[in-house]
């Protein structure tokens, strides 16, 4: 039997996660932790500013904010990025994701860029110039939020003063996304991997399963069609689809697992057949670690049933829609162990009928 696909180190982790905004804060981190899909989000605050750099190359800057609270923020990403027409020179850019309106978020940033300089000051050549610092903002909150604004407003002054202010207060643009009051075409109207991982945030929001399965079919089937230069943004994305699936609970778990496998297995980015196979079986595997908090009993139930659609689907892919004998011979192999046996024999079989034999007498092992 193949080994197992790695799991990504963080999918247990996210998995975990408490509250909404905590799985969201982790889960841009993990996402963002790609410099593709990095460039896909800055490419849909602000076009014309993507163009300018090679996201190819960026490099991520490890920076942890403290906050008055003295606890860790992380919601923030940060890289620095090479001009496409001046390789040489490079640039940094910071990508906040923010869950709550704050006003003073432009005075925020405005920290950040002058830290940024700061350090650059301590660390730079003669006569090398100032390193261009780019601010942009994904709002992921509910409430309605125009985004920061000038520091002007902040002074506590009149705003009739504030025409006579703004010359004389720092200012730089911000570029901004309000991403439950964006559209979701608009978001992957570039064919992004990056855009569908905005949507699928966007959707978190969605308690009904019915509307939730819907748009997670079409987030699925979106990734799916991208083209194969995409492949490590996409794989990325589909593990975080995974992960989503999993924190909905076990009652959605399995529709959710099905539809997804269906998506990647008719993708020519995973279009492998035991690739489909392992990303579901090791996503199985953190279900039954897990359990999903709702108990270990329960999450093992849902772990298998979640291997038995895995099969079905891997062989619906394979050889068309499986005969009545061979769902209900699958729905009859209740043991985790052998069900992965069980995923590599339909990856490899030559037929249903031969996957069938196996099933029923497997070589030196029991019968189903």
């Amino acid at each position: 039997m193949p080994a197992p696909a790695a799991v990504p180190p963080e999918v247990p982790e996210l998995v975990r996660a408490v509250t909404v905004r905590q799985f969201v804060d982790r889960l841009f981190q993990w996402l963002g932790a790609n410099r593709i899909l990095f460039g896909h989000w800055i490419e849909i605050l602000d076009p014309s500013l993507a163009a300018a750099f090679v996201f190819g190359r960026g490099r991520r800057v490890n920076r942890v904010t403290i906050g008055d609270d003295l606890l860790r923020r992380e919601n923030d990403l940060e890289y620095a990025v090479p001009f496409t027409s001046f390789p040489t020179l490079w640039a940094r850019l910071l990508l906040e994701i923010q869950a709550t309106a704050e006003a003073w978020m432009d005075l925020r940033l405005h920290h950040y860029r002058d830290a940024s300089w700061q350090e650059w000051q301590g660390n730079r050549a003669e006569g090398e110039p100032i390193p261009f610092f780019g601010c942009l903002l994904i709002y992921t909150g509910i409430d309605p939020w125009d985004g920061p604004g000038p520091l002007a407003r902040l002074v506590g002054m009149p705003e009739a003063l504030h025409p006579v202010l703004d010359r004389y207060m720092p200012s730089c643009h911000i570029a901004y996304l309000d991403l439950h009051r964006t559209p979701p075409d608009a978001l992957v109207s570039r064919r992004t991997a990056g855009g569908w991982a905005l949507r699928l945030v966007r959707a978190l929001v969605i308690a009904d399963p019915e509307e939730f399965a819907a748009e997670f079919a079409a987030i699925a089937g979106g990734v799916a069609q991208l083209p194969v230069r995409q492949s490590v943004p996409c794989r990325r994305v589909f593990w975080a689809m995974l992960v989503v699936a999993a924190r909905r609970g076990p009652v959605e778990y399995s529709n959710l697992e099905g539809i997804l496998m269906n998506a990647v297995a008719q993708s020519p980015i995973v279009g492998r057949r035991q690739e489909v196979a392992e990303m579901g079986r090791t996503m199985a595997d953190v279900w039954l670690e897990q359990g999903l908090e709702q108990g270990l009993e329960q999450g093992l139930e849902q772990g298998v049933k979640g291997q038995q659609n895995l099969v079905l689907t891997v062989l619906e892919v394979r050889f068309g829609k499986v005969s009545p004998d061979t769902a209900d011979a699958v729905r009859r192999t209740l043991s985790p162990e052998r069900l992965c046996e069980v995923i590599a024999e339909a990856v490899r079989a030559q037929d249903e009928a031969a996957f069938l034999a196996l099933l029923r007498h497997p070589a030196g092992g029991q019968s189903v």
